[in-house]
Protein backbone atom coordinates (compact mmCIF):
# COMPACT_ATOMS: atom_id res chain seq x y z
CA UNK A 1 0.00 0.00 0.00
CA UNK A 2 2.75 2.10 0.47
CA UNK A 3 2.69 5.34 -2.29
CA UNK A 4 6.57 4.23 -4.11
CA UNK A 5 5.99 0.54 -4.42
CA UNK A 6 3.29 0.58 -7.18
CA UNK A 7 1.02 -0.93 -5.27
CA UNK A 8 -2.46 -0.41 -5.23
CA UNK A 9 -5.20 -0.10 -2.37
CA UNK A 10 -7.11 -3.32 -2.13
CA UNK A 11 -10.40 -3.50 -1.10
CA UNK A 12 -9.97 -4.46 2.55
CA UNK A 13 -8.32 -0.90 3.18
CA UNK A 14 -10.20 0.79 1.09
CA UNK A 15 -13.41 -0.32 3.44
CA UNK A 16 -11.10 0.34 6.54
CA UNK A 17 -10.70 4.16 4.83
CA UNK A 18 -14.19 4.40 4.32
CA UNK A 19 -15.14 3.38 7.46
CA UNK A 20 -12.49 5.81 9.01
CA UNK A 21 -13.56 8.51 6.86
CA UNK A 22 -17.52 8.21 8.00
CA UNK A 23 -15.93 8.31 11.65
CA UNK A 24 -14.80 11.96 10.50
CA UNK A 25 -18.68 12.48 9.80
CA UNK A 26 -17.58 15.37 7.13
CA UNK A 27 -20.55 16.09 4.39
CA UNK A 28 -17.78 15.32 1.60
CA UNK A 29 -14.47 13.10 1.44
CA UNK A 30 -10.97 14.73 0.36
CA UNK A 31 -9.58 10.98 -0.55
CA UNK A 32 -6.05 13.25 -0.87
CA UNK A 33 -6.31 14.15 3.14
CA UNK A 34 -7.53 10.74 3.79
CA UNK A 35 -4.39 8.80 2.91
CA UNK A 36 -1.21 10.40 0.77
CA UNK A 37 -1.50 7.04 -1.62
CA UNK A 38 -4.87 8.61 -3.54
CA UNK A 39 -2.34 11.76 -4.30
CA UNK A 40 0.16 9.74 -6.06
CA UNK A 41 -1.98 6.51 -7.48
CA UNK A 42 -5.09 8.30 -9.56
CA UNK A 43 -6.85 5.21 -10.08
CA UNK A 44 -7.19 4.57 -6.09
CA UNK A 45 -8.70 7.79 -5.62
CA UNK A 46 -11.22 7.31 -8.36
CA UNK A 47 -11.82 3.68 -6.73
CA UNK A 48 -12.29 5.17 -3.41
CA UNK A 49 -14.18 8.23 -4.79
CA UNK A 50 -16.83 5.60 -6.25
CA UNK A 51 -17.39 3.91 -3.28
CA UNK A 52 -17.74 7.09 -0.94
CA UNK A 53 -19.89 8.27 -3.67
CA UNK A 54 -22.08 4.88 -3.58
CA UNK A 55 -21.40 4.95 0.51
CA UNK A 56 -23.38 8.16 0.57
CA UNK A 57 -26.29 7.29 -1.88
CA UNK A 58 -27.03 4.05 0.19
CA UNK A 59 -26.74 6.29 3.47
CA UNK A 60 -29.06 8.91 2.24
CA UNK A 61 -31.78 6.24 1.10
CA UNK A 62 -34.82 6.50 3.29
CA UNK A 63 -36.61 2.64 3.26
CA UNK A 64 -40.24 2.62 2.80
CA UNK A 65 -42.10 0.77 6.02
CA UNK A 66 -40.97 -2.72 4.89
CA UNK A 67 -39.77 -2.05 1.06
CA UNK A 68 -41.22 -4.94 -0.99
CA UNK A 69 -38.73 -7.54 -2.65
CA UNK A 70 -38.53 -7.16 -6.10
CA UNK A 71 -37.77 -9.92 -9.27
CA UNK A 72 -34.48 -8.31 -9.73
CA UNK A 73 -33.73 -8.24 -6.13
CA UNK A 74 -30.80 -10.90 -4.90
CA UNK A 75 -31.04 -13.65 -2.25
CA UNK A 76 -30.73 -11.60 0.65
CA UNK A 77 -27.63 -13.33 2.38
CA UNK A 78 -25.93 -12.71 -0.44
CA UNK A 79 -25.18 -8.68 0.77
CA UNK A 80 -23.41 -10.32 4.06
CA UNK A 81 -21.04 -11.93 0.90
CA UNK A 82 -20.66 -9.03 -0.49
CA UNK A 83 -19.71 -7.29 2.78
CA UNK A 84 -17.12 -9.85 3.62
CA UNK A 85 -15.55 -9.53 -0.41
CA UNK A 86 -16.37 -13.00 -1.29
CA UNK A 87 -18.16 -12.45 -4.35
CA UNK A 88 -16.28 -11.23 -7.71
CA UNK A 89 -15.79 -7.81 -8.40
CA UNK A 90 -17.75 -6.96 -11.59
CA UNK A 91 -20.83 -9.04 -9.53
CA UNK A 92 -19.90 -7.01 -6.60
CA UNK A 93 -20.16 -3.49 -8.53
CA UNK A 94 -23.18 -4.68 -9.96
CA UNK A 95 -25.25 -5.66 -7.22
CA UNK A 96 -23.92 -1.87 -5.63
CA UNK A 97 -25.34 -0.58 -8.14
CA UNK A 98 -28.49 -2.36 -7.82
CA UNK A 99 -28.41 -1.80 -3.91
CA UNK A 100 -28.00 2.03 -4.13
CA UNK A 101 -31.12 1.88 -6.13
CA UNK A 102 -33.25 -0.55 -4.45
CA UNK A 103 -35.30 0.53 -1.12
CA UNK A 104 -35.22 -3.38 -0.31
CA UNK A 105 -31.97 -4.05 -1.18
CA UNK A 106 -30.13 -0.75 -0.23
CA UNK A 107 -30.69 -1.41 4.30
CA UNK A 108 -30.07 -5.20 3.49
CA UNK A 109 -26.71 -3.95 2.18
CA UNK A 110 -26.00 -1.36 4.57
CA UNK A 111 -27.52 -3.61 7.81
CA UNK A 112 -24.41 -6.05 6.20
CA UNK A 113 -21.53 -3.94 6.32
CA UNK A 114 -22.25 -2.86 9.80
CA UNK A 115 -22.55 -6.07 11.06
CA UNK A 116 -19.15 -6.86 9.48
CA UNK A 117 -17.88 -3.97 10.78
CA UNK A 118 -18.87 -5.14 14.59
CA UNK A 119 -17.38 -8.26 13.92
CA UNK A 120 -14.38 -6.72 12.76
CA UNK A 121 -13.70 -4.57 15.98
CA UNK A 122 -14.75 -7.64 18.26
CA UNK A 123 -11.65 -9.66 17.08
CA UNK A 124 -8.84 -9.18 19.47
CA UNK A 125 -5.14 -8.47 18.49
CA UNK A 126 -4.28 -11.72 19.77
CA UNK A 127 -6.76 -13.66 17.81
CA UNK A 128 -5.39 -11.55 14.26
CA UNK A 129 -2.51 -13.36 15.03
CA UNK A 130 -4.03 -16.25 15.91
CA UNK A 131 -5.76 -16.64 12.56
CA UNK A 132 -2.94 -15.73 10.56
CA UNK A 133 -0.76 -18.19 12.40
CA UNK A 134 -3.59 -20.79 10.97
CA UNK A 135 -2.03 -23.27 8.38
CA UNK A 136 -4.96 -22.33 6.37
CA UNK A 137 -3.94 -18.81 6.18
CA UNK A 138 -0.49 -19.81 5.11
CA UNK A 139 -1.41 -22.71 2.74
CA UNK A 140 -3.84 -20.02 1.72
CA UNK A 141 -0.83 -17.35 0.77
CA UNK A 142 1.68 -19.56 -0.33
CA UNK A 143 -0.28 -21.28 -3.06
CA UNK A 144 -1.27 -17.79 -4.15
CA UNK A 145 0.09 -16.89 -7.73
CA UNK A 146 3.31 -14.34 -6.73
CA UNK A 147 2.50 -10.88 -8.35
CA UNK A 148 -1.04 -12.11 -8.56
CA UNK A 149 -2.19 -8.95 -6.57
CA UNK A 150 -5.34 -10.56 -5.68
CA UNK A 151 -7.87 -8.01 -4.50
CA UNK A 152 -5.27 -5.41 -5.14
CA UNK A 153 -6.27 -4.65 -8.61
CA UNK A 154 -7.46 -1.36 -9.44
CA UNK A 155 -10.89 -1.75 -10.49
CA UNK A 156 -11.36 -4.51 -8.45
CA UNK A 157 -14.37 -3.33 -6.11
CA UNK A 158 -15.30 -0.62 -8.60
CA UNK A 159 -14.65 0.23 -12.44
Amino acid sequence: MGDDSGEHIGTADLAKLLEESRLRRESSVDAQALHPHFAACPSCRKQFEGLASLDRQLMSMTPAESATRRDACPRPELWREIAGGLTPPQETLNLLEHASRCDHCGPLLRAAVAELTALNGMVTEAEQKHLAALESTALAEATAAPGSGEGTEPGSLLA
